[in-house]
């Protein structure tokens, strides 16, 4: 085995996407019969449920974190070394900075304004001007909720309040799906093709999961 063959290529945004949607499986769920109540067996599954809601979400964000780490990356690395001619779109201020890492000191730090840049730098549309509404499914769904899931009001009232709109009025699939369109919308039209990792899985599958008391 020679040097190349001895490095492992991760395959990051690919892999939390398909996480994702890996999570829309099988329950299986205890009888009844083994619950002393209905409250009992209702408090179970809604532990679950958030269980999943909390996984899907956390993943579909950290698909587009990755994808627009990856990229801005790139277009940084590439502008440092040949005067901004590779993408001339890409702004100065961002060009003068000498460490990757330096960039969460700048408006970059949020994956809006990031998103943002790579669109300018590619040349091509912003997803915000010219698909409002998947903007704004980014932002209220995978932004405000993936804050709801990694900063759970404690007020039980509230808590469930939240809990009722992400499953009920938005579904569990849409928020893998919202991942997939804003990636998407990158390949069409810098690439003018989806890769196919972005329709449907290929690396693994979540075969169930076990509820156990």
């Amino acid at each position: 085995m020679n040097k190349d063959e001895s490095i492992i290529t991760y395959h990051v945004t690919q892999c939390y996407l398909e996480m994702a949607r890996a999570v829309y499986t099988k329950w299986c769920l205890p009888t009844a019969k083994q619950f002393s109540s209905d409250r009992e067996l209702k408090t179970l599954v809604g532990q679950f449920s958030f269980l999943i809601v909390s996984l899907t979400v956390i993943y579909s964000y950290l698909a587009i974190e990755a994808w627009a780490n990856y990229y801005l990356h790139e277009i940084w690395r590439k502008s440092r070394f040949n005067s901004g001619k590779k993408y001339p779109a890409f702004p100065q201020k961002y060009r003068q900075i000498n460490e990757f890492t330096k960039l969460k000191d700048t408006e970059l730090k949020e994956l809006k304004e990031r998103i943002k840049v790579l669109c300018d730098s590619y040349q091509i549309p912003r997803i915000d001007r010219s698909n409002p509404k998947l903007w704004r499914d980014f932002n209220d769904l995978l932004e405000e909720t993936r804050h709801f899931i990694i900063h759970p009001f404690p007020d039980p009232k509230k808590f469930q309040e939240c809990m009722e709109i992400v499953q009920e009025k938005h579904g569990l699939r849409k928020w893998s799906k919202i991942a997939e369109q804003v990636i998407s919308h990158f390949f069409i039209n810098k690439d003018k093709k989806l890769p196919n990792w972005l329709r449907q899985n290929e690396f693994f599958a979540i075969k169930g999961f076990e509820l156990v008391r």
